[in-house]
């Protein structure tokens, strides 16, 4: 739960930022996207933290990115 907490404390400060344009939706599942905000770039991670789908339009970065806020999520 405090992982999740701090990753959304993130996601919100991350959004008003010049480097963190993205928010995490929270899917019915268990797990969550990480959204890219404008950029036609979301990326879906089971409750594991386990990339389930990424979008065409995300770059090797975004992918890197969405990968640690999943990690930090799940521990």
């Amino acid at each position: 739960k405090a992982g999740e907490e701090a990753a959304r404390k993130n996601a919100g400060g991350g959004g008003g930022g010049g480097h963190g344009n993205y928010f995490v939706n929270e899917l019915d599942n268990g797990g969550f996207e990480v959204v890219w905000k404008g950029q036609n770039c979301f990326i879906s991670y089971n409750a594991r933290g386990r990339s389930t789908s990424v979008s065409p339009g995300c770059n090797d970065k975004q992918i890197r990115r969405s990968d640690e806020i999943a990690r930090d999520r799940t521990r």
